[in-house]
């Protein structure tokens, strides 16, 4: 048993000397084995890129566009302020859950 403060006796250093040995040749072993499946991960994913930057991106169809969508961070404020500006309408249909906080009322049904 070692002592206390962490350190090996002369006798004791070289009687753990052959296990720390086999237990460095077969970490040894085992840090190869794990080289050489990310060696081969790597490669996988470096064909898939290959593959993925050759292909060209398809035209949109006549009349139609992509959509880009990205995201954005609003503070309260943001919120507060749209709240409270007019809203503006695009349909004279007055819809019943239009003027609705979401996740009050009557929303009504999507198809």
């Amino acid at each position: 048993m070692a002592p206390k403060d962490g350190k090996l006796n002369q006798r004791q250093a070289k009687r753990m000397l052959p296990m720390v040995k086999k237990f460095n040749a077969i970490g040894e072993v085992f840090v190869k084995i794990l080289q050489k499946r990310v060696e081969t991960k790597r490669k996988k994913v470096q064909q898939i890129r290959v593959m993925v930057t050759g292909m060209k991106k398809p035209l949109p169809a006549p009349g139609h566009q992509y959509v880009s969508v990205t995201t954005k961070k609003f503070n309260p404020k943001f919120w507060q302020k749209k709240k409270d500006e007019p809203e503006e309408t695009t349909s004279s249909i007055d819809l019943p859950w239009k003027n609705t906080d979401y996740g009050k009322g009557n929303r009504g049904v999507m198809l």
